[in-house]
């Protein structure tokens, strides 16, 4: 539990101090696309290529995948069918909410927490890989079809390889698969530059919540169901799958439910707002998850955790 709420503390330290920076003027928005731009397309691929290239993949993968899949899918479907239900949306506009409510902050987030409070910032990787190179996708599929009435299997497929982290990671997976050893003169700047990635991103987290205006009338319903099934229903389901069903150890119980208590990822705004789609629900599920995220994590950790 201590872990946790040390591991926490240096991520919030962080984060609250690239909000200061913003706050004061210091770093203007154009600040926010640079980090940004630095985070996602340089420094991050770096560490996960590094990270993976190293790793032990094939246990990472079929120790976490599983659940992480099944998990991801579930929360999508139940919090679309709640959108629908309970606030009439239309289909598309639940799948947004449904966005809001099951896509995970398996990067800014993911990471910084892996690498502080589980020592290993590979853990997040199973995550992030089936959110970006399946349910991404799918979700962007179903945004297209919205916006314009058709979607092409070209779209669907390539969307992935636009990606830098996915590319990245797919590369380091394939150099630890086959046993390769990279040369130095390229893992170590490899190295050098995705050690940036966490500080950066954590700084770039702090940056974004400036000027929002969170939980505003009108969304509120939404809000809060995208919350509960994103920070109780994902981790207690998680943890039935984990212990109950696939029968894993307790340590990696503790981490498959801690890594699906992340809060709300980025992405789920992105995408809402690049089709028109309950970016509010979105930006406030980030807001509202981020700050949960810590008791969540908490309680987990008092239950679930490692003695020692």
């Amino acid at each position: 539990m201590n872990q946790v709420a040390q591991g926490y503390a240096v991520i919030a330290v962080i984060a609250i101090a690239g909000f200061v920076l913003r706050r004061t003027g210091f770093l203007d928005e154009s600040a926010v696309k640079l980090v940004h731009r630095l985070t996602f397309f340089i420094a991050t691929p770096a560490l996960f290529f590094t990270a993976l290239s190293t790793a032990d993949v094939h246990t990472l993968l079929s120790t976490f995948f599983p659940v992480i899949a099944i998990v991801s899918i579930v929360g999508l479907i139940l919090a679309a069918v709640l959108a629908r239900v309970f606030f009439r949306e239309q289909f598309a506009t639940a799948v947004a909410t449904a966005t809001s409510a099951s896509y995970m902050n398996a990067n800014f987030v993911g990471i910084p927490l892996a690498t502080y409070v589980l020592g290993d910032a590979t853990l997040s990787t199973p995550v992030m890989l089936f959110q970006l190179l399946v349910v991404s996708p799918i979700l962007l599929a179903i945004f297209d079809h919205a916006s314009s009435g058709r979607v092409t299997v070209k779209s669907v497929l390539t969307q992935p390889l636009t990606n830098p982290i996915i590319i990245a990671s797919v590369l380091g997976a394939i150099v630890g698969l086959a046993g390769w050893q990279t040369p130095f003169i390229v893992a170590e700047p490899l190295r050098l530059v995705g050690s940036a990635s966490v500080p950066l991103a954590l700084l770039l987290l702090g940056m974004t919540f400036h000027g929002d205006s969170v939980f505003a009338k009108g969304n509120r319903g939404p809000v809060v169901m995208a919350t509960a099934v994103k920070l109780v229903a994902m981790p207690l389901l998680g943890w039935v799958l984990a212990s109950q069903v696939f029968h894993l150890d307790a340590n990696t119980t503790w981490v498959v439910t801690l890594l699906l208590a992340l809060p709300t990822g980025f992405n789920a705004q992105n995408y809402t707002m690049r089709y028109g789609l309950s970016d509010r629900t979105a930006r406030d599920t980030i807001a509202l998850t981020t700050i949960l995220a810590l008791p969540v994590m908490l309680v987990i950790a008092l239950f679930l955790a490692p003695m020692g």
